[in-house]
């Protein structure tokens, strides 16, 4: 599928509220097919097949859906709505998920559960216009780069850990009796090994993204 489709034809120019309304004065046997056809400005063979029960195995929103060419969704709304969802979630908890990682969620998701794709079996990842198409349609998501945060400073800084620090603080100052001009202020220089992350895609608007990674600092204190 291309990222930017332009449509070369005026068929199925309709929309789903037309066709709708259209089945709907058919069954309350408003008007006939024909009649209805042209009222709302719908194929009359489409509408045809809906009144008639031909498309049974859709549901009835689906039945008011204007397909046309070879380009079909793969996921539902409701799918692509927890797709997204999920995005956020992993975002909010510093694992954002690259292009990649959705590729890869989204062909393993269509394997089990049965949903046809035109999918590359070989490398296990859904296409790259897929995505494409996937963020343009859900506008609120970015891809973003994000800042590395190592794994121990995520789950160190809680009550428990701040409260200890304080308070062992508290201790040395009280035991040791320091004067002012012998507190010293020091920098962190050294190495780290906090990775350098890929952008990852993240909700629109968010000041700052980040992304754990499982690393130790190694770090030289000097004082100034």
């Amino acid at each position: 599928m291309v990222r930017n489709y332009k449509r070369k034809t005026d068929r199925a120019n309709w929309s789903e509220e037309q066709m709708k309304l259209a089945i709907l004065a058919v069954e309350n046997k408003e008007l006939s097919i024909r009649k209805a056809a042209v009222v709302f400005g719908v194929p009359k063979y489409s509408l045809n097949r809906r009144v008639q029960g031909k498309l049974k195995s859709l549901s009835a929103e689906e039945k008011h859906k204007n397909i046309l060419g070879r380009y079909r969704a793969i996921l539902t709304h409701d799918q692509e709505k927890e797709l997204e969802d999920h995005i956020i979630n992993m975002d909010q908890a510093f694992y954002g998920l690259s292009i990649n990682d959705i590729r890869a969620i989204v062909y393993d998701y269509c394997q089990k559960n049965n949903i046809k794709n035109n999918f590359n079996s070989d490398n296990k990842m859904a296409g790259r216009d897929f995505v494409a198409g996937f963020m343009k349609r859900h506008p609120k998501l970015s891809l973003r780069r994000p800042e590395s945060v190592s794994v121990n400073r995520v789950f160190g800084l809680n009550k428990t850990s701040v409260n200890l620090y304080f308070d062992n603080l508290e201790t040395v100052l009280d035991k040791h009796n320091f004067k002012p001009h012998e507190i010293f202020n020091c920098d962190e220089s050294g190495l780290t090994c906090v990775h350098k992350p890929v952008k990852v895609v993240a909700p629109k608007g968010k000041r700052c993204v980040s992304s754990v990674t499982r690393a130790v600092n190694v770090v030289k204190q000097q004082p100034f």
